[in-house]
């Protein structure tokens, strides 16, 4: 399996905040921490976003004139193309020579080329909790360095064991960066 391309910027966060590399170690024949693996992780903390609306954010001109061409989803990390829908359910296009906006994934807001006149647009997508997936992964490294021991030799001491509570460490500092899980939850007993 290959990492899909839609997630290269969410993969880069997270290995800079995992400080993981290509090669850190391997267990049994697999090497830690490829794209695919950091993936995975970001993939268990994936939430979908369907149809919602954005926020138009007013841009005042002089005269008092009044546009409107900045939406803000109010969500962060978002997985590269998520769809952009105007008030009719029209698919608007981005990344082409005649693209109607631009998408900032990071801080999810989208930029409209023209005054959109405060209309409402709708966005579906995915965004995804990348500090959780830095605390699962800083847990795997606390547990794959488990079996490191501090020692001593002629005037040296190594503390290796320092490795493992680094991890720890930093697994806690991702885990309460990360806000609160939400789970939708729906009755299957129940009749609409």
């Amino acid at each position: 399996m290959t990492a899909r391309t839609t997630m290269d910027d969410l993969i880069q966060k997270l290995r800079v905040y995992t400080q993981a590399g290509t090669s850190d170690f391997v267990v049994n024949t697999t090497t830690y921490w490829s794209d695919e693996q950091l993936q995975d992780e970001l993939d268990k903390t994936q939430k979908k976003v369907n149809y919602q609306a954005m926020q138009a954010i007013p841009t005042y001109g002089i005269g008092g004139t009044v546009t409107y061409t900045v939406y803000q989803t109010g969500l962060a990390d978002w997985e590269k193309s998520p769809v952009i829908q105007n008030e009719g359910g029209t698919t608007l296009t981005a990344g082409t020579a005649t693209a109607n906006y631009s998408f900032d994934d990071n801080v999810g807001v989208v930029t409209f080329v023209s005054d959109t006149e405060g209309k409402t647009r709708y966005i579906t997508g995915y965004v995804y909790n990348v500090e959780m997936a830095a605390a699962k992964v800083w847990e795997q490294k606390s547990a794959l360095y488990a079996t490191y021991f501090d020692f001593s030799t002629d005037n040296h001491t190594v503390k290796k064991s320092q490795m493992v509570q680094g991890c720890r460490d930093m697994a806690k500092y991702y885990q309460s960066r990360a806000g609160v899980i939400q789970v939708e939850m729906v009755r299957s007993d129940d009749t609409f």
